[in-house]
């Protein structure tokens, strides 16, 4: 997955996973974070810049609304 492809909830859900979420960097209009997950794998996910006021900390991380994940074949 492309990090684009990830989102930040502050719900949990049967499609969401636990993170810990660490540094935020704005880069132009995109807002990069970064977070572990629970078994300790790094993260990026990217998201569009926006100020919301009074969001709830968002310490799940699901796919994006319109992600589209591929796979690719196992090489031999």
């Amino acid at each position: 997955m492309r990090p684009e492809q990830l989102a930040l909830s502050a719900i949990p859900g049967p499609d969401a996973w636990k993170i810990e979420p660490g540094l935020a960097l704005p880069i132009g209009a995109q807002l990069v974070h970064e977070a572990r997950t629970t078994d300790g794998a790094f993260l990026k996910i990217i998201e569009p810049r926006r100020t919301v006021a009074g969001e709830a900390a968002r310490t799940y991380c699901t796919l994006a609304a319109d992600a589209r994940p591929t796979l690719f074949p196992r090489t031999t």
